[in-house]
């Protein structure tokens, strides 16, 4: 298990010196870089008390701090996904447990590490403890599931597009990462019981962790702000939409304007084939406000930014595909010419809305 812990500690380190210099760094950046500190930290500690056990190293009792693992994870969820991210006092409440394992560690001495480190779980009842830090970050696993599923919808609000660094699909995938290194080592601790050990539990764990630093080094170096400031009349989080426009001051009369307006200016302008377009710019040039915009369309209209767009894109599209002037255009060209900023995106929405292909359609109406 070492040459594993060596590797993900120099990665752990590499990653945090990139994210913490970055040159406009924001609030979850700084967190970002935190945790993969508080990660390096954690990983050299039970190495120095592996090959240091009798030293003072012997005494430092690293597995209170794998309980930041799952907390730092959801800060970083929610400082990315937040119109308006802030720590405060607030959120040095998902630091109670490490402190109450601290505490207990104090005064109650349990040795954990050692039959951590060796994957012995099963004398003195110490088990117990670690099958309580895999459910602890496996909630905070389930809470970041959450923020990133409300994320999923919300976007949809603001954008007419869709990228990595907007649908934090990464962040998915590296949340998944944690939460199935976390799981495997349930389940191999849960058959240790039953059967007696057979390998080290911890070892899937510190694999994930291993993995886990890789994919932040890349993605999360990359990740820039998802909601800029002009942003600040859109709701941080999507809630349920009866409470979500319970308080709006939008009447139906002023909201039947909007839809006229807005159809007018997206049929004459066809602002639509910018391909970065998003709900504040549309506002901005219909002098509403966002908020009012947003519910317009998801409560008058029934359909959110992205969709309300994209019908419009795929009109364009089908215009385009049976007007002699684009007979020598791609596929690919005409999508990028109606607005759309990516094939994937592009041949997905068509197919939804129209439910046969792009190809399928020029071929069957050309004929």
């Amino acid at each position: 298990m070492e040459p594993i812990l060596y590797v993900t500690i120099t990665q752990f380190l590499f990653a945090a010196l990139l994210v913490l210099t970055k040159r406009a760094r924001q609030q979850a950046d700084m967190v970002l870089g935190s945790w993969l500190v508080v990660m390096a930290i954690f990983l050299c500690l039970t190495l120095l008390k592996e090959h240091f056990p009798g030293e003072f190293w012997g005494h430092v009792q690293v597995y209170p701090m794998g309980a930041l693992i799952g907390p730092f994870l959801f800060l970083y969820s929610r400082s990315l996904t937040s119109t308006y991210p802030q720590l405060n006092w607030k959120s040095s409440l998902h630091l109670i447990p490490f402190g109450i394992i601290v505490l207990i560690e104090l005064f109650f001495p349990q040795e954990v590490d050692a039959y951590f480190i060796n994957g012995n779980f099963l004398d003195r009842g110490r088990w117990t403890y670690t099958i309580l830090f895999i459910l602890h970050n496996l909630t905070y696993f389930g809470l970041t599931l959450k923020i990133l599923s409300q994320h999923r919808i919300h976007v949809k609000d603001i954008f007419s597009f869709s990228s990595l660094e907007i649908t934090l699909q990464w962040l998915w995938v590296v949340a998944g990462i944690f939460g199935l290194s976390f799981l495997i080592t349930l389940i191999i601790l849960i058959a240790v019981l039953i059967w007696g050990p057979f390998i080290n539990p911890a070892v899937p764990l510190f694999m994930g962790f291993g993995i886990f630093a890789f994919a932040i080094s890349y993605y999360g170096v990359r990740q820039g702000v998802i909601y800029q400031p002009e942003n600040d009349a859109v709701p941080s989080q999507p809630e349920e939409s009866e409470s979500r426009y319970a308080t709006s001051s939008l009447s139906e009369a002023e909201a039947q304007k909007h839809i006229i307006r807005l159809k007018y200016y997206m049929e004459t302008e066809r602002p639509y084939q910018n391909r970065e377009l998003t709900v504040q710019s549309v506002a901005e040039q219909l002098d509403i406000p966002t908020h009012h915009l947003t519910e317009t369309l998801n409560e008058y209209m029934g359909k959110n930014f992205y969709t309300f767009v994209n019908e419009y894109r795929i009109e364009d599209v089908k215009r385009l595909l049976l007007d002699p002037k684009y007979q020598n255009y791609t596929l690919l060209a005409i999508a990028y010419e109606a607005g759309f900023n990516s094939k994937s995106a592009f041949n997905h929405t068509f197919k939804k809305l129209c439910g046969q292909t792009p190809s399928e359609y020029r071929r069957e109406n050309l004929e």
